[in-house]
């Protein structure tokens, strides 16, 4: 007989709703079953995973059946958005002919698995095919098949995230966004992003009125702006996905605009809006007057008083939304002037210098310096961002976005002829290093090695032979940058 290891308690802390009815009961001892059986599969104790672990795998997994059941297309939208980029219902996973798309799939539950594993222990890279994850996905499977018939809808997450309405409030439609940015099972640990910040708020600040006024606006702002790990694309990006293309409210989740922090200078007020201008652009928006605070707009001045804001687009209207800063348009702080001429010119003279060559590699700081001096005819004193000391390895590159680039780590990981330091050792330890560590490398230089084929000892472990290791990688890159490191090309 099934028993409860998890309460209702903890159970409805993943849901939007607090009223616990008959099928939370249900979902409850369907959520006790799921971490029985990681808890005698013995994975915690493997990977050091606590109860607490366990049991968010195990309401994670059951919410993602509740999805499945009743279905709520934010799955089906993960599923459409990998069909679209890798032609496959899944990442890592090949389906067999038994995958059925509306439900409970071993290989879901496979990838499931392994996406919170993995995010529970983020110091230790694990492997999707993997023997452990495949057995305790076959038990989740057959346990959540027997009941999958009989098992209830749930109708209030629909109905929560897809109101049947021709249009909603902005202030409900961050509501929504709210939830599926941390509490949703895709995104439960976006969490942790949003405590940080706000360790670093409380640390910074002292008075307790501007503490939590910054905490919320970083609440909104993380929502708005901050990439999933699935996909690396945002919260409103994901809604506009998961929203039925005939809800009345289809066209509203997916014109959502945002434009991110830049200077704005007021221009005057009415009852409804104030009217702004964007310093750089002079573009002209009617910004809600209700999305600003009180205080604030009883001081504006035309043509004097400078807003520092983000802004939402919502329903063909703009909103402020998260910090905003106040200042007078003759005590503006100072913006760096753009140096994109710069960069690119540096580009322009590394690849001449360079003669085509894209990565150039030194032993010494003496060699760098010589090569800057004489072929770039570089001042050192000029470019305050070449390394003081650089040990006796480093790889010089550039690109038109970031002007010179100097790379002192995984250097010895990059095969490529012109490498004196390549070591294949070094390279089977460390190349993931790239790939799963966010700013291990600069993006757009990861990227450039990943076309090169320079990074082929990037791979997952205990893939068999190497060369069914790199085709396996070479299909799954594109996640793998996306989930690690939340970018996207």
């Amino acid at each position: 007989m099934k028993q409860h290891v998890i309460s209702l308690q903890e159970w409805i802390q993943y849901q939007p709703y607090r009223v616990i009815e008959d099928d939370d009961q249900y979902f409850t001892l369907i959520a006790s079953e799921i971490y029985s059986i990681l808890d005698i599969s013995k994975i915690g104790e493997a990977l050091d995973y606590s109860s607490k672990d366990l049991r968010t795998i195990s309401c994670c997994i059951t919410n993602w059946y509740i999805c499945v059941i009743s279905n709520i297309w934010i799955w089906q939208s993960f599923k459409d958005e990998c069909r679209k980029l890798y032609g496959r219902p899944l990442p890592f996973y090949e389906v067999s002919k038994k995958y059925s798309e509306n439900e409970v799939n071993y290989e879901d539950i496979c990838f499931l698995l392994w996406f919170y594993m993995q995010q529970l222990n983020p110091n230790r890279l694990i492997n999707p095919i993997n023997p452990g994850i495949e057995m305790i996905a076959d038990q989740i499977t057959e346990a959540l098949s027997e009941d999958f018939i009989l098992a209830p809808e749930n109708e209030r997450i629909n109905m929560f995230l897809f109101p049947e309405k021709e249009t909603m409030r902005f202030s409900e439609y961050k509501g929504i966004l709210d939830w599926f940015h941390y509490k949703s099972y895709l995104n439960i640990f976006n969490i942790k992003e949003l405590d940080e910040q706000t360790a670093d708020i409380h640390k910074s600040r002292k008075n307790e009125s501007e503490k939590h006024m910054l905490t919320v606006a970083t609440r909104l702002e993380l929502c708005l702006k901050s990439p999933n790990r699935m996909m690396a694309l945002t919260s409103p990006e994901w809604m506009a996905r998961f929203i039925p293309k005939h809800h009345p409210l289809h066209a509203l989740y997916n014109n959502v605009k945002l434009r991110d922090h830049t200077y704005y200078l007021f221009k005057r007020l009415d009852e409804m809006y104030i009217y702004v201008s964007d310093i750089a652009t002079e573009e002209e928006f009617a910004v809600k007057k209700e999305s600003i605070d009180k205080k604030t707009v009883a001081n504006l001045t035309a043509d004097d008083s400078v807003f520092m804001m983000l802004l939402i687009c919502f329903d063909e209207e703009w909103w402020q939304c998260g910090r905003l800063s106040m200042y007078s348009i003759n005590n503006m702080p100072e913006e760096k002037p753009s140096d994109d001429k710069e960069k690119e010119k540096a580009y322009n003279d590394f690849i001449a210098a360079s003669k085509g060559k894209e990565f150039l590699y030194f032993s010494s700081q003496k060699d760098l310096y010589a090569f800057l001096r004489k072929e770039m005819n570089y001042s050192l004193i000029d470019n305050s961002q070449v390394p003081d000391n650089i040990g006796n390895k480093l790889l010089l590159t550039a690109t038109p976005k970031e002007g010179l680039i100097f790379l002192e780590k995984g250097i010895e990981c990059i095969k490529d002829p012109d490498n004196p330091f390549y070591d294949r050792k070094v390279a089977d330890r460390e190349a993931m290093s790239f790939i799963v560590i966010p700013d291990f490398c600069p993006f757009e230089i990861v990227c450039k090695l990943i076309d090169k084929n320079m990074l082929p000892d990037a791979l997952f472990n205990n893939l068999g032979n190497k060369k069914a290791a790199r085709k396996f990688m070479a299909d799954n890159i594109d996640f793998c940058l996306r989930y690690f490191l939340n970018k996207h090309r």
